[in-house]
């Protein structure tokens, strides 16, 4: 991580939403919570999202990445 940015590589194509699906999924496996814990805050439709992960601290999920 990055200033607070994260590079993720996705293997869908961002067809109906499938890369945006597909991003959610990897989010919560990786900082172990819900799908439904894991929000697309802004950034859609574009490569950069801004997410939102809850139920982790800040310090919980820089231990994560690590």
């Amino acid at each position: 991580m990055v200033g607070g940015v994260i590079k993720v590589w996705l293997k869908s194509a961002p067809v109906d939403g499938k890369a945006n699906a597909e991003l959610i999924e990897v989010l919560a496996s990786k900082f172990q919570v819900k799908k439904s814990m894991v929000e697309i805050s802004s950034g859609f439709s574009g490569k950069s999202k801004h997410v939102d992960i809850m139920g982790r601290t800040e310090e919980e999920i820089k231990k994560l990445l690590t």
